[in-house]
């Protein structure tokens, strides 16, 4: 994996667990913010990417989440399997052998699949943050 491909992952793979945090958080009535402010996790001495908060992601607007939404039916309209994995994998909250087992495919497959979406969301991130 070179170098572009890294950022790539990395920058969708964010965007894509602010967007199921942003949806665990409806789902669960919360206001759509980590029980810690970033002050008060400053004022402990951590910072957002200490490894103690395992988990913690930062929280994203309604318009941020609304967006993500958007481009996953969007994706879903060209390829229903990428929106289905992409919901799947960061909705459920399952580990992708068990998905994968659960689809039938193999996990190779599912991996596959889920980097497919992650190329495309990209593509589509790229448009959307240069408006």
């Amino acid at each position: 994996m070179d170098q572009r491909e890294f950022k790539v992952d990395s920058r969708v793979d964010k965007r894509l667990r602010q967007w199921a945090k942003w949806w665990q958080e409806i789902e669960e009535g919360i206001a759509g913010y980590p029980q810690n402010s970033s002050i008060a996790m400053f004022l402990d001495g951590k910072t957002i990417n200490d490894s103690s908060q395992k988990g913690h992601v930062i929280p994203i607007k309604n318009e941020q989440a609304w967006e993500m939404d958007l481009l996953i039916n969007r994706m879903g309209f060209y390829n229903l399997e990428y929106k289905h994995v992409v919901t799947l994998v960061y909705l459920s909250r399952e580990p992708i052998t068990k998905l994968a087992y659960e689809l039938k495919v193999s996990r190779r497959t599912l991996q596959t699949r889920l980097q497919c979406a992650k190329t495309w969301l990209d593509g589509a991130l790229a448009i959307v943050d240069d408006l």
